[in-house]
């Protein structure tokens, strides 16, 4: 009786495909998406700064100076929360793209086996 070792090893790196694809893609994501842009980085300082800047203000005497600084506050966060979206709709569409590429992978080596 003859051993093919060449099925055998298609069929475990199928199963391994198959368990591992959603972890493999996580951590290509991680690698890809761990530095965050300029523009977020800018943002967050802002937010920063003008927290602090409303924290020294008495808003019992300076309402129109504390609502304003509140009212940029508010803007920065709405930025930040869109391009955190717009950011994460990528990570989404990224994590679809590799998921494909994994299944089609599987796919072909399960092709290969038969």
């Amino acid at each position: 009786m003859e051993i093919n070792y060449w099925a055998i090893f298609l069929s475990l790196a199928i199963n391994l495909m198959k368990r591992y694809s959603s972890k493999l893609c996580s951590l290509i994501l991680l690698k890809v998406y761990t530095k965050e842009t300029q523009e977020i980085t800018e943002y967050r300082n802002q937010l920063k700064i003008l927290r602090e800047e409303k924290n020294c203000i008495n808003p019992m005497d300076n309402f129109a100076k504390y609502a304003l600084v509140d009212r940029k506050i508010n803007k920065l966060i709405d930025k930040l929360k869109e391009n955190k979206s717009s950011t994460q709709s990528e990570r989404m569409k990224l994590t679809m793209y590799i998921n494909v590429v994994f299944t089609i992978f599987t796919i072909l080596l399960s092709l290969i086996l038969i």
